[in-house]
């Protein structure tokens, strides 16, 4: 797992990836936001006319020099790692079956 954080430079590519866990809001120095920044309502900002996918908050964001960090697994583990959970599944599925008819069985007779 690899994380993105906010360096000088271009931003970290992660167009494709699996998100894992996303950060609180952070201020510059690192420090979660307070939600008084936000009016003690973070989804609700003031109106700015902001257009866009986020509109008036990232507007509020921006003020702020708000980020996140982000952890995530590239794109291309995706099937990797399911393969490597469904084999972990598989192999604890097969003792816990044996286990559940021996007791059938036991119970049975």
């Amino acid at each position: 797992m690899t994380t993105a954080r906010r360096q000088p430079g271009p931003p970290a590519r992660a167009a494709d990836a699996w998100i894992a866990e996303t950060s609180p809001p952070r201020t510059p120095d690192g420090a979660s936001l307070r939600t008084s920044v936000f009016g003690g309502r973070p989804d609700s900002p003031p109106r700015t006319g902001a257009r866009g996918t986020f509109g008036d908050t990232a507007v509020r964001l921006a003020r702020h020099d708000l980020h996140a960090d982000v952890r995530h697994h590239p794109g291309s583990r995706y099937w990797s790692l399911r393969w490597l959970e469904t084999a972990v599944y598989l192999t604890l599925s097969g003792p816990l079956t044996a286990y559940g008819l021996r007791r059938v069985r036991r119970r049975a007779s």
